[in-house]
């Protein structure tokens, strides 16, 4: 089965954006302890587009980020980074480098720290600098770089940092293009790295997000490996940690398959459920309109009740799943899904019926 291409810009982007912090800890290791994190970082993403995007073919990549950030010491010293993360050996990076450098350098007047990370097993001509010399002119122009290909498998897994991972992912990648039992295999093992990890709900769902959208699998696969995942990570060890950690472990997952928490599904079959109601009025006020008053009404209570009928058959696989796949307690899960003890026990008993 085909499998669809992987949009390596949106997924760094996404990643980048999320965890800065440890993006700068990571690959700026020099950098990190002169930032003062107590300030906000910007993001110049549009400033970045309005001075190079006229340059380059294709205008933005989405990959380029700019950020400012504010130095310890005191005052408005600035630190622009620019970030560059090629995963598939673009031409003239050299080039497009020392063009970033100096439009941003002449635009803001600030000192530019640049970074241009490659993440393919094959590096392009003059990947580290740009150099330029005619008629007795020279300049030279180096930046920071971070090569995949030279960093060993066990270097990754020996840091506790959610882009040693990240990179884990896409050295996986790299190695499965074709082969894709293996790379289910890899992203099997990176999800039980990532959360084995300990990190926090953000760093657990950024990261989940990242490997589950980098590392595609056919459809037949991709769905054996979510039904796997909540199979053996929506089921808590009954432990005091994973007790009082249960309800980050379900969003965190939830999230990262379905692109929302178990608190957000519910809140949305609320959304829906009143949305459903208010269809069904204003369908039986315009039905009114043209035939008996008391038609429409029933007509309309009756496809209010239907898709009330729906939204609480959902809710109840929502409890079923619940009961079935995780040690929760009857108090827990009401509490996580906002409804009743009664009416969990009353599901949890036409279950065990059936």
């Amino acid at each position: 089965m085909k499998r669809l291409p992987v949009d390596h810009d949106t997924r760094w982007k996404v990643l980048i954006t999320v965890l800065f912090k440890d993006f700068t800890a990571f690959f700026l290791p020099d950098v990190y302890p002169l930032v003062d994190w107590k300030k906000p970082v910007v993001s110049l993403d549009k400033e970045l587009n309005k001075l190079v995007g006229d340059k380059f073919k294709g205008g933005y990549v989405v990959s380029d980020k700019l950020f400012k950030v504010y130095l310890k010491g005191g005052g408005e010293q600035l630190l622009l980074i620019h970030i560059e993360v090629e995963s598939s050996n673009r031409p003239n990076i050299d080039k497009r480098m020392f063009v970033y450098f100096y439009r941003i350098f002449d635009n803001f007047g600030e000192v530019v720290t640049a970074l241009a990370i490659f993440a393919s097993d094959s590096l392009p001509k003059n990947y580290n600098r740009f150099e330029y010399e005619k008629l007795g002119t020279k300049a030279t122009y180096e930046y920071n770089t971070y090569c995949l290909k030279d960093v060993s498998e066990e270097e990754l897994l020996a840091s506790d940092n959610p882009f040693a991972l990240a990179m884990l992912a896409v050295k996986y990648l790299n190695l499965t293009k074709k082969e894709d039992e293996l790379r289910y295999d890899f992203k099997r093992t990176l999800f039980r790295l990532a959360i084995n990890k300990r990190y926090d709900h953000k760093k657990i769902n950024a990261l989940l997000k990242f490997i589950r959208l980098l590392l595609v699998l056919p459809e037949d696969l991709e769905n054996k490996f979510i039904a796997e995942m909540k199979d053996t990570y929506l089921k808590p060890e009954v432990s005091e940690y994973e007790k009082r950690n249960a309800q980050m472990w379900i969003d965190g997952l939830y999230e990262a398959v379905y692109g929302e928490t178990v608190e957000e599904f519910i809140a949305r079959l609320e959304r829906e459920k009143e949305q459903a109601v208010e269809r069904a009025v204003e369908q039986a006020a315009a039905q009114a309109a043209q035939k008996a008053a008391q038609k429409a009404a029933q007509q309309a209570a009756q496809q209010a009740a239907q898709q009330a009928a729906q939204q609480a058959a959902q809710l109840e696989n929502v409890v079923k799943n619940m009961l079935t796949n995780t040690d929760l307690s009857v108090q827990q899960i009401a509490q996580i899904l906002n409804i009743t003890e009664q009416e969990v026990i009353d599901i949890k008993v036409r279950t065990n019926g059936n």
